[in-house]
């Protein structure tokens, strides 16, 4: 009856029954006192039980191990390419490192590099050699720069770049007179290029002051 298809589902029951029969040590006891099997049977008809229900777990935890074991290869090789990842950036950074230097060796131009959140700005080498500034005399800010700009000039330069910022512009030039070591006042060209970040805000601006002294005059 319980092999037949309208039967199945008490079959099943009966079946799980018996099984949780096995798990808490009742089934041995129950066949003993009402099977009419022999002992012997009754033993081995239990401890294939047993045996069954002990594979079952040991499929699941061939499985879990399974997932464990894939997941940790996914893991891992996640982390391996995650690590060559940043090891190619970290090369491409320094090269470009090393080719921004280079270039900025190349040139007379005093390359400055201005961080518009904090005001800092950093000098390449040709500002000391091109103004005859050591690095110990050059401010960290921009108002070191304003302030050697001629007083005929600053207010123009000063107020020009900011109005470019506030605009949005990309691109800023303009020429004036710069206040170099040695108390005179060389004719610079300063061209920057700004950058902005995802909500369009200028962040940072670069650029190169030439001085066109001998073309001025």
């Amino acid at each position: 009856v319980g092999s037949t298809f309208e039967a199945r589902a008490a079959a099943d029951r009966i079946r799980d029954e018996i099984d949780s029969l096995a798990r808490n040590g009742r089934l041995a006891g129950t066949l003993v006192k009402y099977s009419f099997f022999s002992l012997d049977e009754t033993s081995a008809t239990y401890e294939v039980l047993v045996v069954r229900e002990r594979a079952k777990w040991l499929s699941w935890g061939v499985v879990v191990l399974t997932l464990a074991l894939g997941f940790a290869v996914w893991l891992s090789t996640s982390l391996y390419r995650a690590r060559k990842r940043a090891d190619e950036a970290n090369v491409i950074k320094e090269e470009f490192i090393t080719r921004y230097a280079m270039a900025a060796r190349a040139t007379n131009d005093a390359i400055w590099d201005w961080n518009l959140q904090t005001d800092q700005v950093s000098w390449h080498e040709g500002a000391y050699t091109l103004f005859g500034y050591s690095a110990q005399e050059v401010g960290p800010d921009m108002t070191w720069r304003s302030e050697r700009i001629h007083p005929e000039d600053r207010d123009r330069v000063v107020q020009g770049l900011r109005y470019n910022l506030s605009r949005g512009e990309q691109k800023w030039s303009d020429q004036y007179r710069f206040l170099s070591a040695n108390g005179s006042y060389a004719f610079v060209e300063d061209r920057g290029y700004v950058m902005h970040d995802a909500s369009h805000r200028p962040v940072r601006m670069i650029g190169a002051m030439k001085d066109v002294t001998p073309r001025r005059n």
